[in-house]
């Protein structure tokens, strides 16, 4: 447990609010013209148009991947993970405060899925890849902090949810596949079992529900743990509340699905990446996650508002994870924080965007067509160079990472951190087999011209290499923490760490040079005679000289 001090920007509350545009599907109408337009576009295609109110504060503000939230007293909290922030706005959209940034000393964040206040207004933050829970006051506040990685009582490997009760803190311990309570101080009270992926948690007066995105469930336990029902017919759920009724955030489906006397009904439908759902006195909140804004409807399922400002920007990065080149020298960025895909010239000209959750691997085929594996949804999504989908498939894999072409057998890998394996398609999606070899949060894979195949066995620290066949040939031990991978046309290995530093190496792990400047670096790609980056920690993409060694292009937007 950790003590200490830290403070948060509270947020005017004159700041005034901006009811600045009402949109009906694609198109944006100034507010005088609204009415008169809606109709004739009713009345020229014949469609059934909606309206939303968009609401934007006079504040810089905007949302990145905000997975989690909660209601309390007309107030309500958003865990905005790609921001590394927690916001908290009033029931009319205002922003009245904001605290956090990315990184792991107390009061900063690395990818907040939840959070969730206890009847005094302090604030609980599951800060998931830091795996822990922070405390804070209602003014942001730092208090406490308790939990590290790993799978005793007390610490966390990804804990995705939590829900705060008169009794305690109870935790959707996410990949360690289990459920811990803890007093709101910290202190360890009790641990249950029986699930796979737990990502959703909400409590009511005797019992906890509990969505599983990998049973595709949703399942009510006693306080004790006590299995006392389950319930199917899901799509990859996540969040969920409880209120009389329970609302569950089926994200898989693009829906807000509600469970009444066991009945799994249809609520709210075509939501683009539906991760969280709150309900409150007056409007049902949805994190919308894979269009950066929160959606509040009314108890009928009526749209009421939409809370959003312009988003980040076009040519705007977030903590982007994966990088790759095509066949024409374009440029292919998983920018991971704005839930999108970026094409982008050789010199990072912004061309074109593809909205995708998630996105954290990228790769290519020999034809060019590009391959995004998506996280949150835990799929893969195959593009055309021009951002038309192919395909899709989201079989065997739980929590998908690095992805690879290997142009010697036309197979695609693919790093199941989770299930701490490889998992093998066909550039179609058809399901190949899977590669275990003692692995442990395996992130990032490269292929050279053999076939070989490359892990960054992350939890080990070390690479892995293996033959096309599977077959361990060697270790590559002493690496800390490698993320990403890479491999150029003369077989030397570019791998990138867990700090500041990318080092060059030969197939057999001797030192060649180092590459330093980068803050948490992750996608790698080697492309006639540069290296390109996916310089995550500073928001921006590198492109590296490997003759000059001299960085050519730098891409910072912060």
């Amino acid at each position: 447990m950790c003590l200490g001090k830290y403070s948060a920007r509270i947020i005017g509350t004159e700041a005034q609010i901006k009811k600045i545009y009402t949109s009906s599907l694609f198109f944006f109408v100034p507010l005088p013209l609204c009415a008169f337009a809606t109709l004739c576009l009713f009345l020229l295609w014949g469609v059934n148009l909606f309206a939303e109110t968009i609401v934007s504060p006079d504040l810089d503000w905007h949302f990145s991947s905000p997975y989690g939230l909660s209601v309390s007293e007309g107030e309500v909290l958003v865990a905005d993970s790609g921001n590394h922030r927690i916001q908290k706005f009033g029931k009319d959209g205002r922003l009245v405060l904001e605290f956090g940034k990315f990184g792991e000393e107390n009061g900063e964040f690395n990818f907040p899925y939840d959070v969730a206040s206890d009847k005094n207004g302090d604030i609980y933050v599951a800060d998931t890849w830091n795996n822990r829970i922070q405390k804070f006051t209602k003014d942001g506040s730092f208090i406490l902090s308790w939990g590290r990685l790993g799978e005793t009582a007390g610490n966390f490997k990804f804990p995705h949810s939590l829900a705060v009760g008169e009794e305690g803190v109870w935790v959707a311990d996410t990949g360690n596949r289990r459920v811990q309570k803890f007093t709101k101080e910290g202190g360890f009270i009790m641990e249950f079992g029986g699930l796979k992926w737990p990502s959703g948690i909400d409590i009511e007066m005797e019992a906890i529900w509990i969505s599983d995105a990998e049973k595709n469930m949703v399942m009510k336990f006693s306080k004790d743990g006590k299995l006392l029902d389950q319930i199917g017919g899901f799509d990859n759920p996540h969040g969920l509340a409880v209120k009389g009724d329970v609302y569950v955030a089926d994200t898989g489906g693009g829906r807000v699905l509600r469970i009444k006397n066991r009945e799994v009904q249809p609520f709210l439908q075509g939501i683009k990446g539906a991760y969280d759902v709150a309900v409150g006195d007056e409007f049902i909140y949805v994190a919308e996650t894979g269009a950066n804004r929160v959606l509040l409807f009314a108890k009928d399922g009526k749209m009421s508002q939409c809370w959003q400002t312009e988003g980040a920007g076009f040519g705007r990065f977030s903590a982007p994870e994966g990088i790759v080149v095509g066949k024409d020298g374009e440029v292919y960025c998983a920018d991971t924080g704005n839930n999108r895909v970026y094409r982008l010239s050789s010199s990072f000209t912004p061309k074109d965007l593809w909205n995708i959750a998630t996105p954290v691997g990228i790769t290519r085929d020999d034809e060019g067509n590009i391959y995004v594996v998506s996280n949150s949804l835990h799929k893969v999504i195959k593009f055309d160079k021009f951002g038309n989908s192919v395909t899709d498939w989201e079989d065997e894999m739980i929590s998908p990472r690095g992805i690879t072409y290997d142009s010697f057998t036309k197979r695609l890998y693919v790093c199941d951190r989770e299930r701490d394996c490889l998992v093998i398609f066909t550039s179609e999606g058809r399901f190949w087999g899977t590669i275990t070899g003692n692995f442990s949060d395996p992130e990032g894979v490269a292929c050279d011209r053999q076939g070989n195949i490359y892990v960054a066995d992350t939890g080990n620290q070390s690479i892995k290499v293996l033959s096309s066949f599977g077959v361990l040939k060697r270790e590559i031990g002493g690496i800390s923490y490698p993320l990403g991978l890479t491999i150029d046309n003369e077989g030397n290995l570019y791998v990138s760490q867990g700090s500041s530093d990318i080092c060059k190496m030969n197939p057999f792990g001797t030192i060649l040079q180092r590459f330093s400047g980068m803050k948490d670096p992750q996608g790698l790609y080697s492309d006639e005679g540069y290296l390109y980056v996916a310089d995550t920690g500073n928001d921006r993409l590198c492109k590296i000289s490997l003759e000059e060694r001299a960085v050519v292009e730098k891409k910072i937007f912060q």
